[in-house]
Order: structure tokens, then C-alpha cells, then sequence
């Protein structure tokens, strides 16, 4: 499992569930290799 989460364990930003809103392009950039390297979601 992937997913992005605050230190304090929130994993989305209130009623927003837009989490590109608030991830960073690092983050982007890793979900993004981790895609290519693994054939599943």
C-alpha cells in the first residue's frame, strides 16, 4: 500500500479528498517511479 500522510497520521485535508492539493511534486515524483517499477496498483 502507498499513500501519503501528515506526521500526525491525517491522510487527506478536511472534506478535500484533492490530496495533489497538498502533496509535494517529491511526492508526485515517487508515487510516479514506484508505478513504473511495479505493474500493480
Amino acid at each position: 500500500m502507498i499513500m501519503v500522510a501528515t506526521l500526525n497520521g491525517k491522510i487527506t485535508k478536511g472534506n478535500d479528498p484533492d490530496i495533489y492539493k497538498w502533496t509535494s511534486k517529491e511526492d508526485k515524483k515517487y508515487f510516479s517511479s514506484l508505478l513504473k517499477k511495479n505493474n500493480l496498483m
